[in-house]
């Protein structure tokens, strides 16, 4: 009995260990861009980024990936959205949204905060 309790809880902290790993790839914060993830990276760089500051009071931003690679690469993508005090705005980071950019082309990111209180914003990719 005490070796099936101990198999379970090795188990379990195995399953548990795997849930809290950092799932991006690749993160773009304060114009730097973070590489979380190596093959991902080795394929796929970001060329630029643009912000805007729109006349309603809301942060647009555009940021452009370069495949590097001749055959596609399917990934997800997120804004998350901060005041100005460094803090994440819970309610404007929506859900990852899928994406595909085609072998030796580029692709364009677009994201608008959802609050006038944004301040600043991270751009997170993550591989498929």
């Amino acid at each position: 009995m005490r070796k099936l309790i101990a198999i379970l809880a090795s188990a379990l902290a195995v399953a548990f260990a795997g849930c809290i790993t950092d799932t991006s790839g690749i993160a773009v914060e304060k114009g730097k861009m973070t590489v979380y993830n190596q093959r991902l990276a080795a394929h796929m760089s970001l060329t630029h980024h643009l912000r805007r500051d729109t006349k309603t009071g809301f942060i647009h931003v555009q940021a452009v990936l370069q495949n590097a690679d001749y055959s596609d690469i399917q990934f997800q993508y997120r804004f998350e959205w901060y005041d100005a005090d460094g803090m994440l705005i819970e309610e404007t980071s929506p859900m990852w949204h899928t994406a595909r950019v085609h072998g030796k082309d580029r692709k364009v990111l677009e994201g608008v905060s959802e609050s006038r209180q944004a301040a600043d914003f991270r751009l997170v990719i993550r591989a498929l």
